[in-house]
């Protein structure tokens, strides 16, 4: 059998510690020349470090026997693997996971081994002796970079006005890409040389010039109007006579080709074009395309949405032209069968600059 290692203790919580405790020593008592212990708690400092488990429960003010080295039986170790590392967990327990290295509400230490997995009572540790206990306070720690992490007092020195800072340019290989760089939290300091930016996902991220130019070539949006300085105005087809009554749009093709629906662009330029058809209520089973034309000419695009529902839609077609300043841009309304609109139908056409 392995050795053990024991310590007489007394317990003073005012309750019984149980079998399997982790405890750390709480005090000392003169009168008996005997240490007290309570359960230690990897969450708070001062029931830290600890110094062992208890083999047999200790009722209040009595005293009885902490093992701090060899083996430990009757542990429940059935969620761990032989081998698997053995920590000081909340409120007197173990726990069999590393707490994480960057929660500065916990401190790690190491009490031993798995040398047995198996439900309780057949589970066996291994405790270390209590000279080789690892034992961690991770409020010491700082992240540097995900993967890496600085002992505050060593950080101290890369700070501007920190104790005994270390001078700068006395370092060396600095320029080298195997070598971690920072810069500092305040932006006092511009960088100097060629900095990498990435297509931002978070308002912390630093862009690229290509996802900058990208996003300032959005740079104008036009309304269904006669030019860019008119940007309001919606076609409405209540006012409408083509095709039909005022308030119906039949099966005959709608051109919207006066003043309004018509845009005339005013600098040259790649452009995202959309039609939007708003309508409360539509006929049945109708099949209903929106048709873009440049240049007034008798060659019609046709990005088409169809949708034969009779609830409230909102419909939208879109394509991209390369126009120049002279070109007019007109829209079409086709329909296979009559289009009922009621108080709240229109349509817009909407062109913005993309380039």
């Amino acid at each position: 059998m392995a050795r053990s290692i024991v310590l007489k203790a007394k317990n003073n919580t005012g309750l019984t510690i149980t079998a399997g405790t982790v405890v750390y020593i709480s005090g000392y008592r003169d009168k008996d020349q005997i240490p007290y212990i309570s359960p230690a708690s990897n969450d708070n400092e001062s029931k830290m470090p600890a110094i062992g488990i208890i083999r047999d429960d200790i009722e209040h003010d009595t005293i009885g026997v902490v093992k701090i080295g060899g083996q430990i039986y009757g542990v429940d170790t059935s969620s761990a693997s032989i081998n698997d590392n053995v920590y000081v967990g909340k409120n007197g327990g173990i726990t069999f996971k590393e707490p994480a290295v960057l929660d500065k509400d916990l401190i790690t230490q190491q009490l031993g081994i798995v040398i047995k997995d198996d439900d309780s009572p057949n589970g066996q540790i291994q405790l270390y002796s209590l000279e080789i206990k690892k034992r961690i306070r991770h409020p010491d720690i700082i992240e540097v970079t995900g993967d890496q992490h600085h002992l505050k007092l060593h950080a101290k020195k890369h700070e501007s006005g920190g104790d005994d800072v270390i001078n700068h340019n006395l370092l060396s290989n600095l320029d080298k890409d195997g070598h971690l760089q920072y810069s500092l939290i305040n932006g006092a300091r511009a960088f100097t040389g060629v900095v990498s930016g990435v297509t931002p996902t978070s308002s912390t991220h630093l862009a690229t010039k290509g996802y900058i130019d990208s996003a300032k070539r959005y740079i104008s949006v036009y309304r269904s109007s006669d030019s860019s300085a008119a940007l309001t105005g919606e076609y409405n087809p209540f006012g409408s006579t083509n095709g039909g009554a005022i308030s119906e749009i039949v099966s005959n093709d709608i051109t919207v080709n006066t003043v309004t629906g018509v845009v005339t662009i005013d600098a040259d330029g790649i452009y995202e074009i959309s039609v939007v058809l708003f309508m409360s209520q539509s006929g049945s089973g109708q099949l209903t395309a929106f048709k873009i034309m440049r240049n007034a000419a008798s060659i019609w695009d046709a990005p088409v949405y169809i949708d034969t529902s009779v609830d409230p839609v909102e419909r939208t077609a879109q394509i991209i032209y390369s126009l120049s300043a002279t070109d007019t841009i007109e829209m079409k309304i086709d329909s296979s069968s009559t289009l009922n609109l009621q108080s709240h139908s229109g349509c817009t056409l909407n062109i913005k600059q993309i380039a």
